[in-house]
């Protein structure tokens, strides 16, 4: 793994401010002070790059090329779980919905048609972390109803705990 700072190169999606609130809200509820996801970072995350030293300007143009003609439609999506243990707290959606499988699905076979490939270590686990750390947690909340309507791609500058927007799609 490359030393921080370093880039990690992600397809995500983000709540709109409203929903963003409401998860922020399960975050704070937890009491805890370190290694909080910040508000603006809240994202699921639907496909994974490498880390990589520099910016990875080749794989973020050959990702864009690869589903510029991809159909990516909205969908809804129901957090509903809270679940945390020995490194992470996250929501969780009881149901996978048919939209999110669809959308992680027709990423996957684009971007590897398009000669890319996700980290090795990486699998698809629809969740948003909320924070960092040990905290044991399991439980059911009042659902979160997220409409998502826009896939990102983003540059995590990791050590610097920032993301930015390198190209946003809506989704129809």
């Amino acid at each position: 793994m490359p030393t921080e700072p370093f880039h990690r190169l992600f397809f995500a999606v983000r709540p709109a401010a409203g929903v963003r609130r409401a998860i922020a809200g399960w975050r704070d509820s937890l009491g805890q002070t370190k290694g909080l996801v910040a508000d603006d970072q809240l994202h699921l995350t639907a496909w994974l790059f490498d880390d990589r030293q520099d910016f990875p300007a080749d794989a973020a143009a050959r990702a864009q090329g690869a589903i510029a003609d991809v159909p990516l439609a909205s969908f809804r999506l129901v957090l509903d779980r809270l679940v945390g243990g020995a490194g992470s707290v996250v929501l969780v959606p009881s149901a996978v919905p048919p939209g999110l499988l669809a959308l992680q699905g027709a990423l996957d076979r684009a971007l590897r048609a398009g000669g890319l490939q996700p980290r090795c270590t990486w699998d698809f686990r629809p969740h948003v972390t909320l924070l960092h750390g040990r905290h044991a947690v399991e439980r059911d909340i009042p659902p979160i109803d997220w409409p998502v309507e826009e896939l990102l791609l983003l540059d995590s500058i990791v050590g610097e705990r920032r993301h930015e927007t390198v190209a946003r799609w809506p989704l129809g």
